[in-house]
C-alpha cells in the first residue's frame, strides 16, 4: 500500500494481519490493531508502524489465572517458600498466554486486609510485568479484620479466602459466617476450603447455628462480577481484570 492510499486511514502502531481470532462470538479471520498497548480496531482498514504476520495463527484474549501462589505464607526465615515469585511468575504466566494473575494474600499475625494488600500490592507493582490482583486469607476474624470488609470492594479487591482444612480452622467458623454477611461480601467472590477434617469437628462446642459443612475437598462460590473486563468492550481481546473497579491493589 503507498502513502497515498493509505493518507486518510488509522495509522496504529501494530498490526497483526491475518490471525484467526478467537472470542466469545466464535472465530474469524481477521486484521488487529493497537496502539499505546490496547487493541483498537478488529477488521476493517489501517495503517501500521509494525506489522506481524499471523496467518494460519489463533489469537486468544489473555488468560486468567485466578488463584496462584507467589509470595509465602510467612517471613523468610519461617517455613517453606514459594519457588516463584512475581517477577518469574509473571513472566511464567505471559509466556503461556496469561495475562491476568490472582495471587492469594497471607495476612500476617496481627495484620488488618488492607495493610496486608498494601504490603503485597508494593511487591507486586515492583516485580510484576503482568497485570495482577489481590485477594487477602482471612486466618483471624476478629472485629477490626471484620469491619475492614466493605472497605475492600472500594479499593479494587473483590475476593476474600479462609480455610475449614485443618481443625484449629474451626475455632473461626462464626467469624468465617460473619465475613460473608458483611454489606461488600455479597458482591465479592468469596472461596473457601472445606475438607473431612473440619466436617467432623464442625461445630467447636456442637451446638452450631448454621448447617454442617459438606465433607469434599474444596468448594468455591464466585460471583459472576468477578472476572469481567473493566477497561474496553467485551469483544475487543484484552487481558480481563478480575476486580470490580480499579484500586490500589490491582495493576493498571
Amino acid at each position: 500500500m503507498s502513502d497515498g492510499e493509505g493518507a486518510d486511514m488509522a495509522r496504529l502502531d501494530l498490526a497483526i494481519r491475518g490471525g484467526q481470532i478467537v472470542n466469545a462470538g466464535g472465530v474469524a479471520t481477521a486484521d488487529l490493531g493497537i496502539t499505546d498497548g490496547r487493541i483498537v480496531q478488529l477488521g476493517g482498514a489501517f495503517v501500521a508502524a509494525r506489522e506481524i504476520d499471523a496467518t494460519g495463527k489463533l489469537l486468544f484474549p489473555g488468560g486468567i489465572d485466578a488463584h496462584v501462589h507467589l509470595t509465602s505464607p510467612g517471613p523468610a526465615t519461617d517455613g517453606p517458600r514459594w519457588v516463584d515469585d512475581f517477577s518469574s511468575g509473571s513472566a511464567a504466566a505471559l509466556a503461556g498466554g496469561v495475562t491476568t494473575l490472582g495471587n492469594m494474600t497471607f495476612l500476617r499475625a496481627g495484620e488488618l486486609p488492607l495493610a496486608g494488600l498494601a504490603r503485597e500490592g508494593a511487591i507486586a507493582g515492583d516485580q510484576a510485568i503482568a497485570d495482577w490482583f489481590l485477594h487477602p486469607l482471612l486466618s483471624e476474624t476478629n472485629p477490626a479484620v471484620l469491619d475492614q470488609i466493605p472497605a475492600l470492594l472500594n479499593a479494587g479487591c473483590n475476593s476474600i479466602k479462609f480455610f475449614e482444612v485443618m481443625p484449629g480452622n474451626d475455632a473461626q467458623s462464626r467469624g468465617y459466617v460473619e465475613a460473608v454477611r458483611r454489606p461488600a461480601a455479597p458482591r465479592c467472590a468469596t472461596t473457601r476450603r472445606a475438607g473431612p477434617s473440619s466436617a467432623r469437628s464442625w461445630p467447636p462446642n456442637g451446638r452450631s447455628p448454621w448447617p454442617k459443612p459438606p465433607v469434599r475437598p474444596s468448594t468455591s462460590c464466585t460471583s459472576p462480577r468477578s472476572a469481567r473486563s473493566t477497561s474496553v468492550p467485551r469483544r475487543r481481546l484484552v487481558g480481563c481484570r478480575c476486580t470490580s473497579r480499579p484500586g490500589p491493589f490491582t495493576s493498571t
